[in-house]
């Protein structure tokens, strides 16, 4: 679910307020360009290097002291989304190297994926128009499966049928 927007079009988290609307000291952020546009980030914080967004976006649960929480997030490259986002572009890229070896091994690591992110993920890769070098018949062959696992996980994170046990 995304966050709701102020009327400057910023993020309204627990922890991320835009300045202009919650009466904030506006000169100690700015305004992130490109992929991560809706967040402010606040002038010194690491910057996500995928997105530009605050690199320590979502990893507000850590126990320890400010000094520690600033020294882990010192070590990421990313913020929570972004690192979900790689980790999806990963797993679907395995199924897709699997495939140009043996269709049938995955399909079936298709049909066993339950991670809504993944199965997207592949369908985008399998529907993208690629290169010359593409094997346009084997995204067809596994395009159609993909639609379907992705259906129906989307029905079951929409809550229109229940898990299966």
């Amino acid at each position: 679910m995304p966050w709701p927007e102020c009327a400057h079009g910023y993020y309204i988290t627990p922890s991320h307020k835009c300045p202009w609307c919650f009466k904030g000291d506006v000169d100690k952020y700015e305004p992130v360009v490109g992929e991560g546009n809706g967040w402010l980030l606040e002038k010194g914080r690491l910057p996500c290097k995928r997105c530009g967004g605050p690199r320590h976006a979502g990893y507000g649960a850590f126990e320890g002291t400010t000094e520690e929480y600033w020294a882990e997030i010192a070590k990421t490259d990313h913020c929570l989304s972004c690192m979900g986002a790689i980790r999806c572009e990963r797993e679907a890229l395995a199924i897709y190297v699997v495939a140009a070896r043996d269709w049938s091994d995955a399909l079936e690591m298709i049909m066993e994926c339950r991670e809504l992110g993944i199965v997207q993920t592949l369908y985008d890769m399998l529907t993208a128009t690629g290169t010359p070098n593409t094997d346009v018949e084997l995204n067809k062959l596994l395009a159609g499966p993909t639609k379907r696992q992705l259906d129906e996980l989307l029905a079951i994170y929409n809550g229109d049928v229940e898990p299966p046990r």
